[in-house]
């Protein structure tokens, strides 16, 4: 589910058995997510077993959509949550991999997937767009190999890499909850802060800067430090001693 986080991995995209066909169930889906994303909302799915990922960012047609089934429970989800520690590595053949070790809590639901669905393939979902597809792989559900990229491939552990940030990072709810920024953010600094007080130490050197701000910079606040530091330095010369 793109609700529990930015990175899923749902089973089987090919063995779709609705009462609706294939093409046009996919259709339909294609048609709804487009104008949820264009509503600016998480899109609904007709049948909640069923989900149309894009292949590719802005993608506009079924052809560009592929069906994903969705778990049937939270229990069963394997997202980004399930995630102990993700690093980037090869296998024996080469090719990158992403190896995760996975959390005690969710080695079950792993174990179950991976032998409900062997000799299957599995849809990688980044950021609700699909990432790549390989076979349902065979694990005890300690740990998951993702070969996501082929032996060779011109920038595959910085793609890797990246990807095994997104999954260490948490989870991220849909649509993201505004927060508001506090207030202090708003108020002006006093005259006496940390740009005004660098000013003071270069003494009479940046009297003419401070005037030429004092006089005319847009910034209520920054006239207002600019005349604080002249101030400074103006009692600094006229200190005794100096």
């Amino acid at each position: 589910d793109p609700a529990a986080g930015p990175v899923t991995a749902a089973a089987r995209p090919v063995v779709y058995d609705g009462k609706v066909p294939y093409a046009v169930f996919l259709a339909n889906e294609v048609k709804r997510h487009l104008a949820a994303w264009s509503e600016k909302r998480h899109p609904s799915p007709t049948d909640p077993r069923w989900r149309a990922v894009p292949r590719v960012r802005g993608a506009s047609t079924p052809a560009e959509f592929v069906l994903v089934e969705e778990p049937a429970s939270d229990a069963e989800a394997l997202d980004e949550r399930m995630v102990h520690e993700a690093k980037a590595s090869r296998d024996a053949d080469g090719a990158e991999i992403l190896r995760l070790s996975i959390r005690p809590a969710t080695q079950e639901a792993l174990a179950n997937f991976s032998k409900a669905n062997r000799g299957h393939t599995m849809a990688v979902v980044l950021d609700g767009v699909l990432f790549a597809t390989v076979p349902v792989p065979v694990t005890t559900g300690a740990t998951l190999d993702l070969a996501l990229w082929p032996a060779g491939s011109a920038t595959p552990s910085l793609d890797a890499s990246g990807l095994a940030v997104v999954l260490a990072g948490g989870r991220l709810p849909w649509p993201l909850k505004p927060i508001p920024i506090d207030p202090s953010y708003g108020t002006d600094p006093p005259a006496d802060n940390v740009i005004s007080r660098a000013f003071t130490t270069l003494e009479a050197r940046s009297i003419p800067t401070l005037e030429r701000i004092a006089s005319s910079a847009p910034l209520a606040w920054s006239r207002a430090s600019a005349k604080w530091a002249l101030d400074q330095i103006k009692a600094q010369a006229e200190a005794p001693g100096r």
